[in-house]
């Protein structure tokens, strides 16, 4: 089988491809970094009595439960490690897991 996209064999285009590569490589770390940065993640507080220990659930973008990302993944997972079983993932958005 034939490669679908032969490289040239010389070095000037070479070094083209190799910086067109680079500078497309920035270009998703930098979208990478943002998209961490922004809110993706809420926690929907259960009802409690006086006195009862604070608990809730956690959801991700997308999830059809009420409720507005205002967390990142990284506060997400502060809460998480905070609260212990407190928190628990949300059974239909799975937040944090990798989806398939």
């Amino acid at each position: 089988m034939a490669d679908p996209s032969p490289l040239p064999n010389d070095p000037a285009r070479l070094h083209a491809i190799a910086r067109y590569l680079e500078l497309q490589l920035a270009a998703v770390h930098a979208a990478l970094a943002e998209a961490e940065q922004r809110p993706r993640w809420w926690v929907q507080w259960a009802r409690r009595r006086e006195g009862e220990a604070r608990h809730g659930l956690l959801h991700e973008e997308g999830c059809w439960h009420p409720g507005e990302p205002m967390l990142t993944a990284q506060q997400g997972q502060a809460l998480l490690a905070e609260y212990g079983g407190r928190i628990l993932r949300c059974e239909v958005c799975r937040p944090g897991q990798r989806r398939t």
